[in-house]
């Protein structure tokens, strides 16, 4: 008798812990559809933009910045 009783609080716990475990793989799959998507959109944009650099006459290209730092 003690053994089901111990074996139906040990099934209740796992229970707990998959429901528990499943939230977090939802949580994190959305977290990472939605930085791919973003990261899409992002490439997508700096890929417009440096197909505007290349047809526009009237923008031009800034010289790289001197970098700031300590004195080696």
């Amino acid at each position: 008798m003690r053994r089901i009783a111990r074996l139906k609080a040990a099934k209740k716990t796992l229970r707990a812990r998959v429901a528990t475990r499943d939230e977090t793989i939802e949580t994190l799959t959305s977290f990472k559809t939605a930085a791919v998507s973003q990261l899409a959109a992002q490439h997508a944009e700096i890929e417009r933009l440096r197909n505007g650099l290349e047809g526009s006459a009237n923008i031009r290209t800034l010289p790289d910045r001197a970098r700031v730092g300590p004195k080696r």
